[in-house]
Parts: C-alpha cells; sequence; structure tokens
C-alpha cells in the first residue's frame, strides 16, 4: 500500500474551519460534513503565490489523492519535499497536470523527475500541460543527463528517464478533457493570465489553464493564476471545491514600488499584470457566487513577502460577494 498523508492528519475540517472561518463566519454553511468525501482527498502542498521566495509558504502545488491514486497539479519549487512532508513517496506520482509554464509552477518538476527515477522503482511520470510543456519537459531531461549518467555506474539497471517520462501537451480551443481514467476525469480551459499579452508574442503561444477534477463523489476545479474569465465560471458550475488564487493588489503594488523605487512607465506592465491577470478577493467571491460552488478555497496568496500577521482580510473580501464557505488556505491542509 502506497504512503499516505498520516503526517498531516491532525488538519482536518474541524480545525480548517476554525482558523480560517471564525472570524467571519459563512451564514448558512450546514454541517461540515457535507465538505467532505469518502474517496476523494485534496492537499495543499505549496500555497505562496507568484515567484517570491517565502518562509512559511512553498511555491505552487496541490495533490488530489482517489483510492489509491494521487494526481499531482503543477510542481513549483520544493515539491519533492512536500511530498515527503505529507507522507506520499514520490515515486507514487504517476501524473502531473500544469495550469501554465510560469517557472513558480514548474520549477520543481527537474527535481521530481531525478528523484522517482534514482529512488527506484517507479512508474511511468505522465505530463500534462499547455503548448511548451513537451520542449520544457525535454530540457529538464537534458538538466538531468549528467547526474543520470553518473548515477547510473553505481545503482541497479532499468529504464532511462526519457524512457519513463512523457510530455503532453495540447493548444485548446474551448474546455477540452485532456484526461481520463477509472478514477478522475480532468477538463481544461484556457483562463485570462496572458490576456495582457498578444498571442503572436508569446513563445511557444502557450496558455494558462483553469482545471476540473470529477471524481465519482466529488468535483474540484483549480483557476490557476488567471484574472476574470468567463471560461473558468463555466468550468466551476456547481463545483464542490473552489481553489482559487487570490491576490492582494495594494499590498502588492506597494511591494513593486519598493521593490524597484518607482511606479513608472517601465514597471507599468507588472502593475497592469497584477491589476488584470490575477483576481482580487472581491473578484473570488463573484467568480465563485457565479458559478455556485460549495466551496472556497484561497490559495496561490499574492501578497508581499511574509506579510501573513492577519490573512482574515482576504476571506472577509470574498464574502462581500459570496455567501458561501471561505478557508484561506495553508501549506499542508487538507480537504
Amino acid at each position: 500500500m502506497k504512503a499516505r498523508l498520516t503526517g498531516i492528519i491532525g488538519v482536518m475540517f474541524l480545525l480548517v474551519f476554525g482558523a480560517g472561518v471564525a472570524a467571519s463566519a459563512a451564514p448558512e454553511q450546514g454541517p461540515l460534513s457535507n465538505y467532505k468525501s469518502s474517496s476523494t482527498r485534496l492537499v495543499l502542498l505549496g500555497t505562496g503565490g507568484g515567484p517570491i521566495p517565502r518562509v512559511n509558504r512553498s511555491q505552487s502545488a496541490s495533490l488530489i489523492q482517489v483510492g489509491q491514486s494521487s494526481y499531482l497539479v503543477d510542481a513549483g519549487d520544493g515539491v519533492v519535499r512536500q511530498l515527503v512532508a505529507a507522507g506520499e513517496a514520490p515515486a507514487d506520482i504517476n501524473f502531473v497536470f500544469l495550469t501554465h509554464l510560469h517557472f513558480d509552477h514548474v520549477g520543481g518538476l527537474p527535481a521530481l523527475i531525478g528523484f522517482r527515477w534514482n529512488n527506484k522503482p517507479a512508474g511511468n511520470l505522465s505530463i500534462y500541460g499547455p503548448p511548451g510543456t513537451a520542449a520544457m519537459t525535454a530540457g529538464a531531461l537534458n538538466f538531468l543527463a549528467i547526474p543520470e549518467i553518473l548515477y547510473a555506474v553505481t545503482t541497479p539497471p532499468g529504464p532511462t528517464l526519457a524512457q519513463m517520462v512523457n510530455a503532453n501537451e495540447k493548444s485548446l480551443t474551448g474546455p477540452t478533457v485532456i484526461y481520463q481514467d477509472a478514477n478522475v476525469k480532468v477538463t481544461a480551459v484556457t483562463n485570462s493570465h496572458y490576456v495582457n499579452i498578444a498571442e503572436s508574442e508569446r513563445p511557444y503561444h502557450t496558455q494558462s489553464w483553469a482545471l476540473r477534477f470529477d471524481t465519482p463523489d466529488r468535483s474540484i476545479v483549480f483557476t490557476g493564476d488567471t484574472g476574470p474569465s468567463a471560461s473558468v465560471v463555466e468550468l466551476a458550475k456547481g463545483a464542490d471545491i473552489l481553489v482559487s488564487e487570490v491576490i492582494d493588489l495594494e499590498q502588492t503594488i506597494a511591494w513593486i514600488q519598493r521593490k524597484y523605487n518607482r511606479l513608472d512607465s517601465s514597471t507599468a506592465p507588472l502593475v497592469e499584470h497584477m491589476r488584470k491577470e490575477h483576481l482580487t478577493a472581491e473578484e473570488v467571491g463573484k467568480l465563485a457566487k457565479a458559478a455556485n460552488v460549495k466551496m472556497v478555497v484561497l490559495d496561490h496568496l499574492g501578497m508581499a513577502p511574509d506579510s501573513e500577521s492577519d490573512l482574515r482580510h482576504f476571506s472577509d473580501r470574498v464574502r462581500k460577494e459570496y455567501d458561501g464557505v471561505v478557508v484561506t488556505g495553508k501549506d499542508f491542509e487538507e480537504f
């Protein structure tokens, strides 16, 4: 039997809701058992927003477990350590789904590939993502080529890295089922994370995706990094859990000004990216209400580095627009 999430047994729903909702409880949220599942488990592995090293939050990654099968959503820096800390063996990960190719979502992928191969036995690793995924995976294998040669001298024979890893990229024109097995159906749509960038200027004409996982007893939607998006609303219709990015726009712009010592034409593209290609808490609330989701889990928290003295403003602002359950996620929380 594969490694389970024994390291986080204490983080259960009562703790989650006690910490995340107590300050401003959502009306009529109903018994917590309404939001539990007998076979599908969501674990937040990395909840930090942006390519910013943080003390208390790793970079983007989440784990969905359905029975004995595990599915990784994004693979930000530190994902191998986060998996092990959550009680999951990297060799048990056979499927990775990438929302987009910014390196806070893919920076841990080479390490995951390498650790799985070196800690035999491990099955094949299938990586699903937008255009550019195949080239990025090939680059990761190239990066690992020298360590592979060195380790191969002293380890038992087995498949090469290239034989164990396959990249599956798609260019979407509408909602698309990108993967399906007996446990899960994964549907992807493009979102608005690159809306400010002309398609002709994007390398590989890459896309940013939102993902929906439908299991036998649950539906979980990841917005990915996005601004307001009608396609994401449609994808999330009726979902049990909406895992949504969120940004504190005022705090983030103030941090940009401190970092670059200016707000002018040189920083304008970055500021506009934050304004239009991410979601404020109020925008998350509007999305959740329009999609009629049962629960919102805030993820990919965009704010100045390690400014976490009080995060209630995120959930409070979501509740201005949405009256369901709202939780501000932390690394290793499970639902």
